[in-house]
């Protein structure tokens, strides 16, 4: 074989093991994906997955898409532990949206509640949302409603920012528009501008 045919050979050879591996690694991950919806969702009922009280569990899960508005928004969690159907417990979950304007808006608590099918994240004990890193707000409880572009509380809400603080009862708001509704008593404190 000559020096050429052989640095041909070899350049294939090369090429070609790359192919096979991701291929083989595909072959491997494939049964945890679900790719339904143009969405990837992640199957917690691997019979490798550890369990606690005989649900699947899985460390530091993450779920993530794109809106129809070509919004990112990605879920994460110290743990994921299987409940009912599509439903799946998460601890410390966050979920983060980044605007194509590329303003953030951020959401954590202690205890959610991930349901796959509809793309609701229910979210409990002490939650936080960060909007663009210049407004916080804290409630008990809120509902992200990832396929409609909502987010609804029906606790008490403290929202404190740059031009000052809010208090209100309640609150919906839409991810489309960037808007805010506020329900019941709303108390408002407005910061003097220098």
């Amino acid at each position: 074989m000559t020096n050429r045919k052989y640095s041909r050979f070899v350049a294939i050879s090369k090429k070609l093991s790359i192919v096979i591996s991701v291929c083989l690694l595909l072959a491997l991950m494939f049964p945890f994906f679900d790719f339904s919806k143009s969405q990837i969702k992640l199957d917690i009922k691997s019979s490798d997955a550890p369990t606690i009280d005989n649900r699947s569990m899985v460390s530091h899960p993450k779920f993530y898409g794109i809106d129809e508005n070509d919004n990112k928004y990605e879920i994460i969690a110290a743990r994921a532990l299987e409940e009912i159907q599509d439903k799946i417990s998460l601890d410390h979950p966050i979920a983060n949206i980044l605007f194509k304007d590329n303003i953030e808006l951020q959401i954590n608590s202690n205890k959610g509640i991930w349901q796959q099918i509809e793309k609701v994240l229910e979210i409990n004990q002490d939650v936080n949302i960060i909007y663009n890193k210049n407004y916080k707000a804290y409630t008990k409880s809120a509902i992200f409603d990832v396929e409609n572009n909502l987010i609804i509380g029906a606790d008490e809400i403290n929202i404190s920012g740059d031009l000052g603080k809010l208090k209100a009862n309640g609150f919906r708001a839409n991810t489309l528009d960037k808007k805010i509704y506020f329900t019941g008593p709303v108390a408002v404190i407005i910061k003097k501008q220098n």
